[in-house]
């Protein structure tokens, strides 16, 4: 038989899974709605914004181009235009 311990997220005591939560704190986790990323487009630097950072550019082979170079980078929301 399983052994119960107290959920690390509800408190309660139950058979815990992974991550020390149980079933129902997991699936309720998993259930949460999320909003979709924000895509932007900065046409100054011809670089795609996801959720205020730059985003790798998707060339083939090596390129040198803006999104490459500041890939993970805050972008300046005054340059953004929403797609």
């Amino acid at each position: 038989m399983a052994t119960k311990k107290k959920c690390g997220t509800c408190g309660n005591v139950r058979t815990l899974g992974r991550g020390g939560i149980c079933h129902e704190c997991w699936q309720a986790e998993r259930n949460v709605e999320k909003e979709p990323p924000q895509l932007w487009y900065d046409y100054t630097n011809q670089a795609w914004v996801c959720d205020g950072k730059y985003l790798r550019c998707a060339h083939e082979g090596p390129c040198d181009c803006y999104g490459t170079a500041h890939a993970g980078e805050t972008a300046d929301p005054a340059l953004c235009l929403r797609r």
